[in-house]
C-alpha cells in the first residue's frame, strides 16, 4: 500500500511567520494552484459533513503564505464576485502575485506583506482559510499564531484547510533531512547548499546498494523521490531550519486548544474507502474516528497531510451523508472499461480514471449514471437535472422508479473512489469552439511560460505538444485561418514539430497546413474539453 497518492509539495508558503529578505526571497516556491485548496472542494466537504458553509460565487477566502498568488488569483478568475486576501511575509513575492493579478485582469485580489505574527486581532471574518505548506516549516510560535488565526476568523460556518508533514512517515524523510544539513552546514549558497545536499543523498544510496536492508531501501525510495523534485522544493522541504511534522491526532488536539474540531480530510483518497475485509474487520472497533485517521496513517505511512477544520460548536457528521448529495452536482472523473457496458442487469462493470484509479459496480442505477455523466463531461450535471437522463438508459431495469435522491445516495460511493466529482457550484464552460475562440487568460500565461496550466475548475492539466502552442494563441482575436498560420509560424520557429503517419518529420510547408488545418479542430475540442475556454 503506497502513501497518500498526492505528492507532498507546497502551492508557494514563504514562510509566513519569517521577516522578509529570508531564504524564501533567495529561492522562491513556484506559486501554484492546489486543487485541495479551491473553495468549491472546501464547500462540497462542508456539506457532506452536515455544514452550510457560504456560497462559493460571494465567499471571502484567506490565504496565510500566499507566496506569488498562484493559487489565489487561479481562485480568484472564475469568481469575480467574491473576494481573496493573502498574506506572506516576502514583499518580493508578494509584488509578484499583484503583477499576475494585473496581467491576467483580477481585481478581486488583495495582497500584503505581513507577518503573521504582526496580524491585527481585529481582522476580517472569511468563509475559507487556506495555509498550504507553512505549517510544518515555521518555528512553535507561528504554529500556534497559525491556528489561532483559523479559531479566532473563521466565520460560523466557516471552514479551514491545514496541510502539513505528518508522523510515521516523515520519520524517514527527517533522518535524510539531518544527514543533508549536516553535510552542508558551512554552505551559505542556497542553490551550492541543495546541489550538495543531492550528492551526498546519491553517495549514500551507491554504497548501500547490494548490501541489503532497511537502510537500503529508505535511501533509495528518498533518493528516487528528489530526483523528481525541483530545486526549490529541495531546499525548503530538507534544509531549512525548521520542519517539524506532527501526529495527525496532535495536530487535532493542537487545533482543538483554538476552539476548532477537526471536520474531514480535503480530499477522499479512493483505496481508504475500499480496504479489504479483514483491514475492514479491524478498523470496525473505532468508534473514535480521529484514532481511525491516525490508524490509517500507520496503515500507509503517510508522510503529508491536507486536514479541514471548523468550529467546535458546529455539530457534524461522523461520516459523509448520503442524503446531503441530492442537492449537489455531480461530474465525471471515470469512463468504463468495456466498449458497451451492460447498465441493465447486474453484471459488474469496471469504470477507470485517467489516474487510472478504478471503480466497479453492479448497480444498474450507478452504472447508468457514470454512462450519463462520462457523455456530459466536463458539465457538471445538479442531481435534479441527472435524474431523467438517467431514467431513460434504465427503463425496465430494476432501478427505473429510483428518483433524484436515492440517485444521490447511491454516487456517494463512487465520489469516495474518485470515479465521480461532487460539486456546490461549477464555472461557466465554453465547450464548444466560436469563431474566435477565447481561454483563460491564466491559462494563457502558464503556457506561454512553460508552467503547469491551470483550468477553470481550478484543477492542473496535461496537455499535448499542439495544444501547448495553440493556447496562448486564443486570445480571442484570430479566426480559424489566424490560429492555422501562427501554428504555422511556430512549427517554423522549431517550437513544435509536425510527423507523418509513419512518425517522419514533416518539412513542406503545404503539408505542414494540411496536417495543421485538421488538427486545429481536434486541439480546440481538447481545450474546451479541460475546461479552459472562455466566453
Amino acid at each position: 500500500m503506497t502513501d497518500d497518492p498526492i505528492r507532498p509539495g507546497h502551492s508557494g508558503g514563504s514562510g509566513a511567520g519569517r521577516p522578509a529578505g529570508d531564504s524564501y526571497d533567495a529561492v522562491p516556491y513556484q506559486s501554484h494552484a492546489i486543487s485541495d485548496t479551491d473553495p468549491d472542494a472546501l464547500a462540497t466537504m462542508g456539506v457532506l459533513f452536515g455544514m452550510r458553509p457560504a456560497a462559493v460565487e460571494t465567499c471571502r477566502v484567506l490565504e496565510l503564505g500566499c507566496a506569488g498568488a498562484g493559487n489565489l488569483v487561479a481562485m480568484a478568475l472564475p469568481l469575480p464576485r467574491a473576494r481573496f486576501f493573502g498574506v506572506d511575509a516576502s514583499p518580493q513575492q508578494i509584488e509578484a502575485g499583484r503583477a499576475l493579478a494585473r496581467r491576467v485582469g483580477v481585481e478581486n485580489v488583495a495582497l500584503t506583506a505581513e507577518d503573521l505574527q504582526d496580524l491585527p486581532p481585529e481582522f476580517s471574518e472569511f468563509d475559507y482559510i487556506v495555509c498550504h505548506g507553512v505549517y510544518s516549516w515555521v518555528e512553535p510560535a507561528v504554529q500556534e499564531k497559525i491556528l489561532e488565526i483559523f479559531g479566532r476568523h473563521l466565520a460560523p460556518q466557516g471552514i479551514g484547510y491545514l496541510s502539513y508533514n505528518a508522523y510515521p512517515g516523515s520519520h524517514l524523510r527527517a533522518m535524510a533531512r539531518e544527514m543533508m544539513r549536516f553535510h552542508v552546514r558551512n554552505i551559505a549558497d542556497p542553490i551550492e547548499s541543495t546541489a550538495q545536499a543531492r550528492a551526498l543523498l546519491e553517495f549514500l544510496k551507491r554504497f548501500t546498494q547490494g548490501r541489503p536492508g532497511p537502510y537500503e531501501k529508505v535511501l533509495e525510495y528518498l533518493s528516487e523521490h528528489l530526483v523528481q523534485e525541483p530545486d526549490w522544493y529541495v531546499f525548503h522541504e530538507y534544509l531549512e531550519e525548521h520542519n517539524l511534522p506532527v501526529y495527525f491526532s496532535d495536530m487535532v488536539a493542537r487545533a482543538e486548544g483554538h476552539g476548532l474540531q477537526y471536520l474531514a480530510p480535503a480530499r477522499f483518497i479512493a483505496w481508504e474507502h475500499n480496504l479489504p475485509p479483514e483491514i475492514q474487520q479491524a478498523f470496525g472497533q473505532f468508534s473514535n474516528r480521529v484514532v481511525r485517521e491516525q490508524y490509517l496513517d500507520f496503515l500507509c505511512n503517510r508522510m503529508f497531510r491536507r486536514t479541514l477544520f471548523c468550529r467546535g460548536g458546529l455539530a457534524i457528521a461522523d461520516r459523509p451523508r448520503p442524503e446531503a448529495v441530492a442537492g449537489l452536482q455531480a461530474v465525471a472523473r471515470a469512463r468504463a472499461v468495456a466498449p458497451n457496458p451492460d447498465v441493465r442487469s447486474d453484471r459488474e462493470e469496471e469504470f477507470r480514471s485517467p489516474a487510472q484509479e478504478g471503480f466497479a459496480t453492479s448497480r444498474p442505477l450507478v452504472k447508468a449514471a457514470l454512462m450519463v455523466l462520462a457523455q456530459q463531461a466536463p458539465r457538471a450535471i445538479p442531481m435534479a437535472a441527472l435524474w431523467p437522463m438517467v431514467a431513460a438508459k434504465l427503463e425496465g431495469a430494476p432501478d427505473a422508479a429510483a428518483g433524484p435522491e436515492e440517485l444521490g445516495r447511491a454516487l456517494l460511493d463512487p465520489h469516495l473512489s474518485n470515479a465521480v466529482a461532487l460539486r456546490t457550484w461549477s464555472p461557466p464552460l465554453v465547450l464548444s469552439p466560436g469563431g474566435r475562440p477565447a481561454a483563460s487568460p491564466l491559462a494563457r500565461l502558464q503556457a506561454s511560460r512553460e508552467e503547469p496550466i491551470v483550468n477553470l475548475r481550478h484543477e492542473t492539466v496535461e496537455l499535448s505538444d499542439l495544444d501547448e502552442v495553440v493556447l496562448p494563441l486564443l486570445d480571442g482575436t484570430r479566426d480559424r485561418a489566424g490560429l492555422r498560420e501562427a501554428v504555422v509560424a511556430a512549427v517554423a520557429a522549431g517550437k513544435l514539430g509536425i510527423e507523418d503517419k509513419a512518425g517522419a518529420r514533416l518539412e513542406d510547408p503545404e503539408k505542414i497546413r494540411e496536417v495543421i488545418a485538421s488538427a486545429l479542430e481536434e486541439s480546440l475540442a481538447r481545450l474546451a474539453a479541460a475546461c479552459l475556454l472562455t466566453a
